[in-house]
């Protein structure tokens, strides 16, 4: 019914996952670490999921596509696929508000990231070191509210990525994010 945080770690062996999900199931949470270092191909959550936490699938070297299209997935927290050097294919829920800090750092082969309507905000070098990633898609649906705005590092070293004109970079700061997630929190409870 539940996940323990880091469970799965370092788990080489365990390549598939499977989520098969009754109407007594409480738990639509993949907690902080649950598969980090494992030797998963591929992850797709099933509806209802509404939180995947840091470090999930973390440094998942044989990790290849995530599909969260179907979840309640709000935002992707820090270094949630971080060093996921595999993974080419993101499908991400259309209402993911916020891509977290180091979020997809060092995701070495990802070359697209379609952009849900209700993304708001990337975090600190959340596409750090992506060096495939080339292309943003922002969906047709875009809310015409505020802009995405970005961290000013968020794309460092993506050297064949264009920005956007629609993505706003946000001036370097001394601190981190911390500011900027809480005051999204607050807003989606």
């Amino acid at each position: 019914a539940q996940i323990a945080p880091f469970a799965f770690e370092s788990c080489l062996a365990l390549t598939t996952i499977e989520f098969v999900m009754s109407r007594d199931d409480r738990s639509r949470a993949l907690p902080d670490g649950s598969f980090c270092g494992a030797g998963i191909e591929s992850l797709r959550l099933p509806p209802d999921f509404n939180f995947i936490g840091p470090m999930a699938c973390e440094n998942c070297k044989r990790l290849i596509e995530v599909d969260l299209m179907c979840t309640d997935i709000t935002d992707t927290w820090g270094s949630t696929f971080s060093y996921c050097v595999a993974l080419v294919d993101i499908w991400l829920p259309p209402r993911v508000r916020r891509i977290g800090k180091e979020a997809f750092l060092c995701c070495t082969s990802l070359r697209e990231v379609v952009i849900p309507p209700m993304l708001r905000y990337i975090g600190i070098r959340a596409f750090c070191g992506c060096e495939q990633l080339s292309l943003f898609t922002q969906l047709d649906e875009a809310d015409s509210g505020r802009g995405i705005q970005a961290e000013d590092n968020a794309f460092l070293m993506c050297e064949n990525f264009k920005r956007e004109s629609w993505i706003e970079l946000l001036p370097p700061r001394d601190t981190d994010s911390d500011a900027f997630d809480e005051e999204l929190h607050k807003g989606l409870h």
